[in-house]
């Protein structure tokens, strides 16, 4: 398994460490409008493996990078769909 590459710098929020700039962006803006959830599937384990891909979420660069930028049924689709799809791709390697 590869170690990855750290894409971001760990920040503390509540019991849990959130690590990538997105997710901080995510938070600044839930807390400016707390009653708007957004979804997410960051854990805080934000590095990349060898296919570029976060070993946490799995989601890709631009995924992470154009998340903020996207609907609600677009994020939902993905961590529905087609990031469990990656999990399994990710535990066969």
């Amino acid at each position: 398994m590869a170690t990855g590459r750290d894409v971001s710098t760990a920040v503390p929020h509540g019991n849990s460490t959130v690590a990538c700039g997105t997710c901080r962006a995510t938070l600044r803006a839930m807390s400016v409008m707390p009653h708007i959830p957004a979804s997410t599937p960051c854990i805080g384990v934000c590095r990349l493996d060898r296919d570029n891909l976060c070993m946490g979420c799995r989601r890709s660069l631009g995924e992470i990078a154009g998340w903020s930028r996207m609907s609600e049924a677009e994020r939902l689709r993905l961590m529905r769909e087609v990031l469990p799809l990656r999990r399994i791709e990710a535990r066969r390697a």
